[in-house]
């Protein structure tokens, strides 16, 4: 299996084995950055003729075990990248699912420890984070997503619920 990936490890394209020894080449002589995976096999069967279902023995009379073939790994487009070249967990930052504050413009929480250069997409319009912590607050009662996005992050949202005063 190929894992083409960005340099931060974005995953933007798999093909499944086989893959022909050409497209490996090219994609090397190009500087395509990729991984192969090999798959692991899957446990021998005991081999049966495919017409007549009966068991396959060798010139000792004794039965022929076989791998059915290979188990790929398994990859999730939204959850996993490429680090050190492997397949990879996508790292999380912690932060609260959802934040009450009161709706007077005084009232506020400070969100620490979020990635650097994050970007928060609020209402949708997008906002870049400067440092690591966000401070929020609101003078009007209403409730807010906060979509927090910095790859190779996991995407996390804060709901903010700014209360009458």
């Amino acid at each position: 299996m190929i894992v083409q990936h960005t340099d931060e490890g974005f995953i933007t394209n798999i093909m499944f084995d086989p893959v022909p020894d050409e497209i490996v080449q090219a994609m090397t002589n190009k500087n395509i950055k990729f991984i192969n995976i090999k798959g692991t096999p899957l446990p021998p069967e005991q081999l049966l003729h495919p017409i007549s279902g009966e068991m396959v023995v060798d010139e000792l009379g004794e039965p022929i075990f076989q791998s059915p073939g290979l188990r790929d790994v398994i990859i999730d487009l939204s959850h996993d990248y490429v680090f050190d070249g492997a397949i990879t967990p996508r790292p999380i930052f912690e932060a609260p699912d959802i934040i009450h504050i009161k709706a007077d413009g005084v009232d506020m929480q400070v969100v620490e420890n979020l990635p650097e250069g994050a970007t928060l997409i609020v209402d949708g319009k997008i906002h870049m984070l400067e440092g690591t912590s966000l401070t929020i607050s609101s003078d009007m009662p209403a409730q807010y997503d906060i979509l927090i996005q910095k790859f190779p992050y996991l995407d996390r949202t804060i709901r903010v619920v700014a209360d009458a005063a």
